[in-house]
């Protein structure tokens, strides 16, 4: 994994020294056709096959998560949903309306986890000050 620093400034006291903090720099993407792919590669399925079986995957979540179900994938992790909303004094005076989002959320697996926390992290800049914030200025 690539990671660089990024530099923060406090907020309200402007002299306070700035510090540092890991962020990942992304190396690229992959897509469902890229992942199909690899799949194909790596097993005896073809790239067509392996191709629609990711597609059905990716139609079913959603599907069987709007129908209320959590969905298990093994070692990868759980997709669930959430909901925010605002309160009602009753639960004859709770509406549809005061639901504010409803969300998608995933919970990694052990493997998931492990592969992730296993990631070499390398540096990808020089770690040197950036120049100080002109505050809406320029010099």
């Amino acid at each position: 994994m690539i990671g660089g620093t990024k530099v923060f400034f406090h907020p309200i006291d402007q002299s306070a020294p700035a510090k540092f903090y890991a962020v990942v720099n992304a190396t690229g993407e992959v897509n469902q056709r890229g992942i199909s792919q690899e799949i194909a590669e790596r097993s005896t399925v073809t790239p067509t096959d392996s191709m629609a079986v990711v597609e059905a995957l990716l139609t079913m979540i959603p599907k069987m998560l709007a129908d209320g179900k959590i969905v298990r994938l093994g070692e990868l992790g759980t997709f669930y949903t959430s909901v925010k909303s605002e309160g009602a004094t009753s639960p004859e005076e709770f509406k549809k309306s005061h639901i504010a989002a409803a969300k998608v959320r995933f919970r990694p697996g052990k493997v998931f986890m492990r592969t992730l926390q296993a990631a070499d992290f390398k540096r990808i800049n020089n770690g040197t000050m950036p120049p100080e914030p002109t505050n809406g200025s320029t010099p």
